[in-house]
């Protein structure tokens, strides 16, 4: 039978759209609840802000690491970067922690730890899992998303006692990894007082050899123990943070025989977020944080 409105309903030179909808094929309407506060330390109030994807329940968690120098966060600045990753079916969590005008390391990854604890002790609440958790972050926020990753149990502080602080992936954004040789390549003088790496320890690098040998994730590589899946992206061309940095920690990892990949953004400088990256999170987090993992590894 012919229904002669159907071709009515479309004029001449209408274009079309084979969408995909909110709720289909893995793509979520997200709801944003700010400034949850997990502590209160050195007079400073410590939130996060949670991204929920919509109609779905028991979804991995991303714990996101704003960066800043380890100086004052801002952490709204990528709400909508994260939202994008949330509607892939991730609660993404942006966690604010201690900075270095408050506090010197390890608060900033004593901080980070507390919150995946608080995020765990909160899962019946707001309905994502318990267990699967990952991090992520850019810069400063890198380096303590890879410190996070690698010291599970250590620089705890007692709070929510009952959880861990373990996580399961980490994706780290040309953060650096050994702080006592940032000045191995030309650019900014790390060793400087004033430097946001010598801020981070208390004083200038080399006369806080101990404290800045602690604070660098390579550090902290165990080759006899389990480790976190690793994605490292670094830009070839980063004048802050020189992409050796991020190369000598994948070294690192791949003789400790973890789970690691290295990503070079060609002609990348320092802290970008794009299309592309974005998408490399998502699909390292689904494949690392999804229940039951295969023996496939695409990595």
């Amino acid at each position: 039978m012919d229904f002669p409105w159907r071709n009515s309903a479309y004029p001449e030179g209408t274009q079309f759209l084979y969408p995909q909808y909110s709720g289909q094929n893995g793509w979520y309407q997200c709801t944003y609840i700010p400034n949850i506060t997990y502590a209160r330390r050195d007079g400073k109030t410590l939130d996060i802000q949670l991204i929920l994807p919509q109609g779905i329940n028991d979804e991995p968690v991303i714990v996101y690491v704003q960066g800043s120098g380890w100086a004052e966060q801002n952490v709204y600045m990528a709400i909508p970067q994260l939202s994008y990753v949330a509607a892939q079916g991730f609660a993404v969590a942006s966690v604010r922690f201690r900075d270095t005008s408050v506090a010197t390391f390890p608060a900033n990854v004593e901080d980070v730890k507390s919150a995946i604890r608080f995020l765990r002790s909160q899962a019946e609440t707001y309905g994502y899992s318990n267990r699967r958790f990952g991090i992520w972050g850019g810069s400063s926020g890198g380096h303590t998303a890879a410190m996070v990753g690698l010291t599970p149990g250590e620089y705890r502080l007692d709070d929510y006692p009952e959880y861990d602080d373990s996580v399961m992936a980490v994706a780290d954004f040309y953060g650096p990894a050994d702080l006592l040789h940032m000045n191995d390549y030309p650019g900014v003088d790390h060793m400087a007082a004033d430097s946001p790496e010598s801020m981070l320890v208390g004083g200038p690098l080399l006369e806080n050899r101990e404290l800045a040998e602690l604070a660098s994730p390579v550090n902290h590589v165990k080759p006899n123990e389990s480790m976190p899946a690793f994605l490292i992206v670094h830009g070839d061309t980063d004048k802050k943070v020189n992409f050796g940095q991020s190369a000598a920690l994948y070294r690192k990892l791949k003789e400790a025989n973890a789970d690691v990949i290295l990503y070079a953004v060609k002609s990348g400088d320092h802290g970008y977020m794009c299309p592309q990256t974005l998408q490399l999170v998502c699909d390292f987090m689904r494949t690392f944080l999804r229940p039951e993992r295969d023996q496939t590894n695409i990595w």
